[in-house]
C-alpha cells in the first residue's frame, strides 16, 4: 500500500460522518420530545429514528475495520496509532452491545427508553470524537466539526 498525505476518500468519511451526525440529532430530538398521553407515539417515533441507526453505524464498522479501511490505513501510515485504532475497534462492539440493549429497552417504559437511548448517544458522540482525533492525527486533517 502506497503511503497517502491525505485519503483520497476523505470526502467520503465527511459524507459519513455528517449523515450519522445528522441521524444522532434525529433520535434526540424524538427522545427529547414530551412522552405524556403519546407514549406508543413516542415509541413508534423514537423507534423509527433508531432503526436508522443500525445500518448507519454497521457500514461505519466496515469501512473502518474493513480490509483497505480507514484502520488499516492509519497503522500503515502512522503504525504509532495502532492503539488508538484498537481502542475505537473495541468501542465497537461496546456500542453494538448499546445497540442491543436499546432494542430490548424499546419494549419498556418511556423513561427506561430515553435512558437507554441518551447512553448510547453519549458513547457515539465520544466515539465519533476519537475518530475525528485519529485522523487528525495521522493525517492533520479535521474532520470533528460541522462546515
Amino acid at each position: 500500500m502506497e503511503l497517502e498525505t491525505v485519503p483520497t476518500s476523505i470526502n467520503e468519511v465527511r459524507s459519513r460522518r455528517a449523515d450519522l451526525h445528522a441521524i444522532l440529532v434525529d433520535i434526540e430530538q424524538a427522545i427529547a420530545a414530551a412522552v405524556p398521553g403519546r407514549e406508543d407515539a413516542w415509541t413508534d417515533l423514537v423507534r423509527t429514528r433508531f432503526e436508522r441507526l443500525i445500518p448507519a453505524f454497521e457500514e461505519h464498522v466496515a469501512h473502518t475495520q474493513g480490509p483497505d479501511g480507514l484502520f488499516e490505513r492509519v497503522r500503515s501510515r502512522s503504525p504509532r496509532l495502532d492503539v488508538n485504532c484498537r481502542r475505537l475497534e473495541a468501542e465497537h462492539a461496546t456500542i453494538a452491545d448499546q445497540i442491543a440493549t436499546v432494542r430490548t429497552a424499546l419494549d419498556s417504559d418511556p423513561e427506561h427508553i430515553r435512558s437507554a437511548m441518551l447512553d448510547l448517544l453519549r458513547q457515539l458522540v465520544r466515539h465519533r470524537q476519537g475518530g475525528a482525533d485519529l485522523v487528525y492525527e495521522a493525517y492533520a486533517v479535521d474532520i470533528g466539526g460541522s462546515e
